[in-house]
C-alpha cells in the first residue's frame, strides 16, 4: 500500500495520535491500533470483536483483510486489520467516551477524507512538498453518513407504504471538483389511502424493493423489524445503527403527524391524511 494511502486521527485529549489505514472505500485499523483507539485491553476488544461476528451483525469475510504490516524490528508481516464497521461497532460496545468521539469524528470529518477508496493527508503531502490541491483524485463521497441515510429512507418508505419506493427516489448531485452525494428524496408517495379504501387489498401492497433475511421479503404486510434487522446487517449497517435509526422513527412519529397534520392544505381530504396517519401507527405498533 502507499504511503500517503491513509487517514490521521488524533483523540479529543491529543494524547493519542492514530493512523487508519485506508483501502477500498473505507478505512482499517488492527487490533492492537482499535485497543489504544478506545483505551481498552487487547483481550477486550478481541472478546468484543468475536462477539460481533457470533452475533452475526457483520459478516467476518467482508470487514478483515490483512495487510503486510512493517513492524519494529525492520520485517514485513501480514497483520489482520478489522474495517471501520468493525471499529464502530466495537465503539458502541466499549461504551466509552472515546467510542462516542471517534463516532462522531467518523460521520462528521472521516467522510470529507475518503478519496475514492484512499485519502490523503494534507499534512505528509506538505512534508513531501506537495501541495494539497495538486494531489489527484479528490473525489469526495459521503459514503458513511449516505449508507445510513439510504437504508433509514427505505425503512420509511415501508413504514409510509411508499410501495412505489425505488431508485427514482434516490439521486446524485455532482459538486465542483467531481465530489457528489445523495440529494433529499422526492416523490414519496403512500399506498395507505388506496388499502384504506380497499382500492387495494392490504395483503396485496407490495414493496418495490425488498427486505432480506433467510428469505426474500417483498409483502408490506409480512415484513417485520427482524427483516429490517437482518438486511441492516448484510449491509453492513451496524446493529446499534440500526437501534437508533428505528427508535428516531417510532419515538418521533406521533409528533410528526402532529407536526404535518397542523400544516396540511385545506383543500386535502381529511381522510387521506388519517389513513397515511393509521397506516404509520399500524407499522410502528406491529
Amino acid at each position: 500500500m502507499p504511503d500517503d494511502n491513509f487517514v490521521l486521527y488524533t483523540t479529543e485529549d491529543g494524547r493519542d495520535r492514530i493512523e487508519l489505514r485506508a483501502q477500498n472505500g473505507t478505512v482499517w485499523l488492527s487490533l492492537n491500533r482499535i485497543a489504544d483507539l478506545f483505551e481498552r485491553d487487547k483481550s477486550v476488544i478481541s472478546r468484543h470483536i468475536a462477539n460481533i461476528f457470533d452475533d452475526r451483525e457483520l459478516a467476518e469475510d467482508s470487514v478483515v483483510a490483512n495487510f503486510a504490516t512493517t513492524a519494529a524490528d525492520g520485517k514485513t508481516y501480514q497483520v489482520e486489520y478489522f474495517n471501520l464497521d468493525v471499529i464502530i461497532s466495537v465503539g458502541y460496545r466499549v461504551k466509552s467516551r472515546r467510542g462516542v468521539q471517534f463516532r462522531q469524528w467518523a460521520t462528521r470529518t472521516l467522510k470529507e477524507h475518503l478519496v475514492q477508496g484512499y485519502t490523503l493527508n494534507q499534512r505528509r503531502l506538505a512534508e513531501r512538498g506537495i501541495e494539497f490541491e495538486q494531489a489527484p483524485g479528490r473525489q469526495l463521497v459521503n459514503a458513511l453518513e449516505d449508507r445510513a441515510h439510504f437504508f433509514k429512507s427505505c425503512f420509511l418508505f415501508w413504514v409510509l407504504g411508499a410501495i412505489d419506493g425505488h431508485a427514482k427516489n434516490f439521486s446524485i448531485r455532482i459538486d465542483a471538483e467531481g465530489r457528489f452525494q445523495l440529494t433529499p428524496l422526492y416523490d414519496v408517495i403512500s399506498a395507505y389511502p388506496l388499502a384504506a379504501k380497499r382500492q387495494v387489498e392490504w395483503n396485496k401492497l407490495k414493496m418495490a424493493m425488498n427486505v432480506q433475511g433467510k428469505n426474500v421479503h417483498y409483502h408490506w404486510k409480512t415484513i417485520s423489524l427482524r427483516h429490517w434487522e437482518q438486511t441492516a446487517a448484510l449491509c453492513h449497517l451496524p446493529n446499534q445503527s440500526f437501534k437508533e435509526i428505528v427508535t428516531d422513527v417510532f419515538d418521533n412519529m406521533q409528533s410528526v403527524i402532529d407536526e404535518v397534520a397542523a400544516n396540511l392544505p385545506k383543500s386535502l381530504p381529511a381522510e387521506i391524511a388519517q389513513s397515511i396517519f393509521d397506516g404509520m401507527n399500524s407499522v410502528k405498533n406491529r
